[in-house]
């Protein structure tokens, strides 16, 4: 498959896919194939190859995927991408803003999205599926597990736990040890 051919499903629309856009031009990709929820998720076994052959036609035409879906939907996140990898053999997309600063000593799984300007700091580790937007800080040695969400300039200071599918909203400071 050569670089333009390179197609990428998305699922999620609304605010969180335009913010997406931008990031995915910077990497030379686009939106080819967008799916998503309606009111009510549709089960994983209905997004299945066998009963959902739209996105089986999709998923063979693309290499990679990309969620955008926020706010406080990191399970639904991570239950798509685990389909998304396992099922469909897509790879994630790492999406990390230019101005993001992420210190050598970290560790982020993939995938993640990263707005501008927020920084992950020494020796924090990241789980998959999270989302970390604007002007948010993660500071040393904090532990976020999978498919969390820091909204914009959160603050979680140095070694700080956060469990897998929590949402820290905008302006919250998380000390450690509470």
């Amino acid at each position: 498959m050569t670089a333009t051919h390179k197609k990428t499903l998305v699922w999620g629309g609304g605010s969180c896919l335009k913010l997406t856009l931008p990031y995915l031009s910077r990497i030379e990709r686009q939106p080819d194939y967008i799916f998503e929820d309606g009111d009510v998720p549709a089960l994983i076994q209905d997004l299945m190859p066998e009963t959902n052959p739209k996105l089986a036609a999709a998923a063979a035409a693309a290499d990679a995927y990309v969620i955008c879906i926020g706010g406080n939907h990191g399970y639904r996140r991570f239950e798509l991408s685990t389909l998304f990898e396992n099922t469909y053999k897509l790879k994630p997309l790492q999406l990390i803003h230019p101005t993001a600063y992420i210190c050598p000593t970290a560790a982020l799984a993939s995938p993640i999205m990263v707005m501008p300007m927020a920084v992950i700091h020494s020796y924090a580790l990241i789980g998959r599926d999270c989302m970390l937007n604007t002007s948010s800080v993660v500071e040393h040695e904090c532990r976020i597990g999978d498919g969390v969400h820091v909204m914009g300039s959160a603050v979680l200071a140095g070694r700080v736990t956060v469990e897998s599918y929590s949402t820290i909203g905008t302006n919250a400071t998380i000390l450690p040890d509470l």
